[in-house]
């Protein structure tokens, strides 16, 4: 939940959030899951961040733990080249799916991968455990990965029961990401340009 507030850019949630898992988890992980939080903020931010000093930060873990916690951070500097290395070792991106970054995961393949990787990866999302309670992040994943195919209308189903939980200029870039793979360019265009015309967002986010 703080991750996904996080990811919303309530930072101040996250850190409460972060702060009541002193009382549910042991000393290291609370420790490692406050950094992270502080450091993804840091780069949600645009600020120059040391990402193998930060790493280095969280503590001693496995290889394939700190390239989840790689590709977590890269996930705000749109480094789709660095994450796709990443994602594409089966380890990095199991334990990613697993801890609620499956629509990150999604992205990247939407952005880098082939029709064929896209519709397996469909296959594998239908597969998460959590897919059967229909949590935040599966649900989001589920709305980026139909943007990616190009099923506007499966879109606006989807995003409908989730404007209270995602920014809107979330909904606006799966929206048009879907118009334009469905060949519909110039509707994208004019709904980005709408979106960008609200209050609050810019044409960076």
């Amino acid at each position: 939940v703080a991750s996904r507030q996080l990811r919303w850019g309530k930072i101040g949630s996250a850190r409460a959030l972060a702060t009541l898992a002193v009382v549910l988890r042991p000393i290291p992980a609370q420790r490692r899951f406050r950094r992270s939080v502080d450091v993804s903020w840091r780069l949600a931010r645009g600020e120059e961040v040391d990402l193998e000093r930060a790493l280095d930060d969280l503590g001693r873990m496995s290889v394939s733990e700190r390239d989840a916690h790689r590709l977590a951070f890269l996930s705000w500097t749109n480094d789709f080249a660095a994450m796709r290395q990443l994602v594409d070792v089966q380890a990095v991106r199991q334990l990613a799916m697993n801890a609620g970054m499956a629509a990150i995961v999604t992205t990247v393949l939407g952005e880098t991968g082939s029709d064929g990787e896209l519709l397996e990866h469909e296959r594998r999302l239908g597969e998460l455990p959590a897919m059967a309670g229909r949590q935040i992040d599966a649900s989001w994943a589920l709305v980026t990965m139909a943007s990616y195919l190009g099923a506007s209308d499966q879109v606006d189903a989807e995003v409908a029961g989730l404007r209270h939980e995602v920014p809107p200029d979330r909904v606006a870039f799966v929206r048009a990401t879907a118009l334009q793979r469905a060949g519909r360019s110039e509707e994208a265009a004019a709904l980005l340009k709408e979106a960008v015309a609200v209050s609050g967002l810019t044409s960076a986010s």
